[in-house]
């Protein structure tokens, strides 16, 4: 069924919509180019990432292809963050514009593609608000890291779109094109592995193509798409096994996940249609739901799919609608279940079209009384925009989502950590305290956490505020931490000798420090701690050995003052003078450095 419209009016309303839909999602989503970056995966993939930071090189670009570091293999998400570091350099605005103008951009795929196929440009262009403006799609948009689902999906919208175009006139050369559009898809996120699914699904409705003389060639021609999606599944699969973010079966066994999928489906569905409770991280449940609820959630599921079947006939765009969903969701429903989270938000960034199209195109007996439909889709869109604007709020940065996650949800070990970062970030200890101290109560119920993270942390933590006994106990515990490796080793013994030294323990602090090198030949400043220690114990020569080693490493104003310090007492004046006048050219402001200096041109 198409909408009443003449060919002549198709452009320009084509246009119009277009406007009217860039307006609807900026309206909703523009405060996210003044957010911040958040300690959540934005770290990892952007502002502690080295690589993305040296920005756009051969070598770079080379890494990006091969590695699979965080346990994912997303090499065209990495290109595009060292691209934005180009540009932007560590300013988190210019990355969250892009992120909204790529999700703007799907939008308006979208809606093109939808409007080829069904040559119902109205009902397209409610498909399209909806996929603006829905509240579960804010995660990711608003989520820098999750770069991956807005960039991933242009791609596969932009495949669709040619999909469309070579239906219309099959050609080697069209085909090619949905070939790479969805190639460079999976290279950004290999979400989309039920890509030729989705084909099939069109191919029945709206294109009718599989009662035409040629659907014999439906399935033949989806094959080298399938062949990337066997791929792509292959590579992630051992990308995540190694990482080791893939849970055995003996920590989630088989019923346990189809359980915990057969309820995420329906909770899905219950936050489409009433969207509340968001939050970043909707934690695994110890315990599987109760009999009840998975009885209830299958059901509807099977009850569904039924009416869909029977009807097909009549209403096919429910059935392709209702199977886009179930299918979509398949990679992320949890049956291969990766990290700790039940179910996610940003699953649903393509899967919830498919119920979409089942609302645009359910409703379409309303099309006798326009009026009352126009005035219940106004008003649904505006409850919606709404909605979604309060959910954008609260990724303003880290703070403002923790607490509102943690707020609905209960302690969480990994985002009270992550909170705690956030505000030792700020200079907050005390409140970073509070948080990994809960961390550490809540992770001692699990199985496995971050023991290692948490105890280093708020020994860090503890040691800024002072408490160096405290903090030393909490060192040694995370160097008790069998997971640890080196580099976090040398890490804990560089905390570990500072607190002791402030404890005026000089000998055990200088055994830690020299723990620290032994681990890792590149921790600066467990060259400078230890070139204190040896330094005290009249140890010149060796402490300065230590704080040129440090300086190599990481030039810094006290470094160079410590071995001016050095070169002072061994009576090398002229090498003291150019340590002061380094330390000095790097902090101008430091005192210690210029009452060292002029203590020197005094003599």
């Amino acid at each position: 069924m198409t909408d009443d419209l003449s060919s002549a009016s198709r452009a320009g309303l084509h246009a119009w919509v277009g406007l009217c839909l860039v307006l609807l999602t900026g309206v909703v989503f523009w405060p996210v180019g003044r957010y911040e970056f958040v300690e959540y995966d934005d770290n990892v993939y952007v502002t502690e990432n080295m690589r993305t930071q040296k920005g756009l090189t051969w070598d770079n670009l080379a890494w990006a292809l091969r590695t699979t570091e965080s346990a994912t293999w997303i090499p065209l998400t990495r290109i595009s963050f060292m691209a934005d570091y180009e540009v932007h350099g560590l300013e988190s605005g210019g990355y969250h514009v892009a992120n909204l103008c790529l999700h703007i951009l799907n939008v308006l795929l979208l809606f093109a593609a939808l409007s080829r196929m069904t040559g119902a440009p109205w009902r397209s262009a409610c498909v399209a608000a909806l996929f603006a403006i829905h509240p579960l799609h804010v995660e990711s948009v608003a989520w820098v890291a999750e770069r991956k689902d807005v960039l991933s999906t242009f791609f596969v919208l932009a495949a669709l779109l040619a999909y469309a175009r070579y239906v219309a006139r099959p050609t080697c050369a069209r085909y090619l094109g949905v070939l790479t559009a969805y190639a460079l898809s999976l290279l950004a996120k290999p979400m989309m592995v039920t890509f030729p699914f989705v084909l099939l699904l069109l191919d029945y409705w709206p294109l009718g193509r599989w009662t035409s003389p040629f659907k014999g060639r439906l399935l033949w021609e989806k094959l080298p798409l399938i062949g990337l999606s066997v791929i792509a599944s292959i590579i992630t699969y051992f990308a995540q096994k190694h990482g080791g973010v893939m849970t055995s079966l003996a920590r989630h066994p088989l019923d346990a996940r189809i359980s915990n999928a057969l309820v995420s489906y329906a909770r899905y569905l219950a936050k489409t249609f009433w969207p509340s409770d968001m939050i970043v991280l909707y934690p695994y449940p110890d315990h599987p739901a109760g009999f009840w609820v998975i009885f209830a959630s299958a059901g509807l599921i099977l009850a569904v799919s039924a009416l869909c079947v029977l009807k097909r006939a009549r209403h096919p765009a429910l059935a392709i609608g209702w199977f886009w969903y179930l299918g979509t969701l398949v990679p992320v429903i949890g049956l291969v279940q990766v990290g700790i989270q039940s179910m996610a938000d940003r699953y649903t960034y393509v899967p919830l079209i498919g119920i979409f199209i089942m609302v645009c195109w359910g409703l379409s007996d309303w099309r006798q009384k326009k009026a009352i439909f126009g005035v219940l889709a106004g008003a649904a869109l505006a409850a919606l925009a709404v909605t979604a604007r309060a959910q954008v709020r609260h990724w303003e940065n880290s703070e403002t989502l923790f607490q509102h996650t943690l707020s609905l949800s209960g302690p969480q070990f990994v985002l009270d950590c992550n909170l705690g970062v956030a505000l030792a970030k700020r200079g907050r200890f005390a409140q970073a305290v509070e948080h990994y101290e809960r961390a550490l109560r809540d992770v001692s119920t699990r199985p496995s956490g971050p023991q290692f993270v948490l105890e280093y942390n708020l020994g860090v933590a503890l040691a800024k505020l002072g408490k160096a006994a405290p903090a030393a106990e909490h060192f040694m515990r995370a160097l008790q931490d069998s997971s640890a490796n080196s580099a976090q080793a040398a890490m804990a013994h560089d905390g570990l000798a500072t607190a002791l030294a402030e404890r005026g323990l000089i000998d055990e602090a200088g055994a830690h420090f020299f723990a620290a090198v032994n681990l890792d030949r590149g921790r600066a400043t467990a060259h400078n701690g230890l070139g204190i220690i040896l330094a005290r114990q009249g140890r010149p020569e060796q402490a300065a050995a230590h704080f040129v080693q440090a300086l190599s490493l990481q030039p810094t104003a006290q470094a160079h003052c410590n071995l001016g310090l050095v070169y002072d007492r061994m009576g090398r004046r002229e090498a003291a003078i150019r340590e002061y006048r380094l330390a000095l050219s790097l902090d101008p402001g430091s005192v210690q450095a210029r009452r060292n200096l002029d203590a020197a041109f005094s003599r």
